[in-house]
């Protein structure tokens, strides 16, 4: 009944990462799916609709537009090596095509990402921190002693600008971040990815190191955005070039989505406002299915009814400064 109210031809859910184990470098982040819970939103997605691949999307150039109905197109962001050992062998045994958007200064563990940065930093604060190292951090991150009255807090909400401070705070506690990057290995390695498009998998981009977007200027957002697309499809040889904005898109002009699409790298870009409608031809809305401790029925089900309430109150299109 709700898809029928809503009329959602193409659906977009999104996933990071699925695990069993506890992962360090997200655990102070967000929730993830268990392979269980994977499988079942799965199974229900199969049940429910047909499954199509980035190029059926592509071909379409329209939002939302000359999709058979109750379509939906599976995407993962961040690009982490679960997605190799655990993700792909899943989607393959099933047939469902899949886009994995890659964070370029990650590939080969290169580079660790400022917020998995904060989230080992948060646990090794929470657990093993000393009286003297709390003080230094204080001093770090609030210029005195005594500083605010949750120093993890602190540095979970590190911005993007002033990410040094995880690297200085991480020196006063002993935290390695670059052993950390070569034991665990958090993201995808190059042959890994070329092994995942020749299985039929498709690689996107999801920008340079993950700013959030709102604290950068426009040219910083289109450098990100542009020059990541640019160095996926060269590196890996792609006739298509796809983004996927980290955070949100919400604070995304229209000026700038036609500065993207004008600049001949990017086919597709893609937000996270659920299933509202876009003003944008060629900007897809996507939603997530692991924001919830709740199966992808339940979570699906409060997206049309999201929807539906949005276009009652006469906001179902995504507004935009120009």
């Amino acid at each position: 009944m709700l898809r029928a109210i809503c009329n959602v031809p193409l659906v977009i859910p999104y996933y990071h990462v699925v695990s069993d184990r506890e992962i360090p470098h997200l655990l102070n982040l967000y929730s993830y799916k268990n392979l269980k819970h994977f499988n079942e939103d799965l199974d229900f997605l199969l049940k429910n609709y047909t499954p199509v691949d980035l190029f059926e999307v592509l071909q379409s150039n329209k939002n939302y537009d000359g999709f058979r109905k109750n379509s939906f197109l599976l995407v993962f962001d961040d690009g982490f090596r679960e997605i190799y050992e655990i993700i792909a062998p899943v989607l393959r045994k099933k047939g469902i095509p899949a886009v994995f958007f890659l964070c370029t200064a990650f590939i080969d563990n290169k580079q660790l990402c400022f917020e998995h940065k904060a989230s080992l930093l948060a646990t090794v604060l929470e657990r093993q921190i000393s009286e003297s190292q709390r003080i230094l951090i204080s001093k770090l991150y609030f210029g005195n002693e005594s500083g605010g009255s949750d120093i993890k807090q602190a540095v979970l909400h590190t911005c993007y600008s002033k990410q040094h401070l995880l690297d200085e705070a991480a020196k006063l506690v002993d935290l390695d971040f670059d052993k950390y990057l070569s034991k665990e290995r958090p993201y995808l390695a190059s042959d890994e990815i070329k092994d995942l498009i020749k299985a039929g998998f498709f690689i996107g981009a999801h920008s340079i190191d993950h700013p959030r977007y709102i604290e950068l200027s426009d040219e910083e957002k289109l450098y990100q955005t542009v020059e990541s697309v640019r160095t996926i499809r060269q590196r890996f040889g792609l006739q298509y070039g796809v983004f996927a904005f980290p955070h949100s898109d919400a604070d995304i002009s229209l000026s700038l989505l036609d500065k993207i699409h004008r600049s001949g790298i990017v086919n597709a870009t893609f937000g996270n406002q659920g299933m509202l409608k876009e003003s944008f031809s060629s900007h897809l809305q996507r939603f997530s299915l692991e924001k919830y401790a709740k199966p992808a029925r339940d979570i699906i089900k409060m997206s049309y009814c999201r929807r539906i309430y949005k276009n009652a109150i006469g906001r179902s299109v995504v507004q935009r400064l120009q």
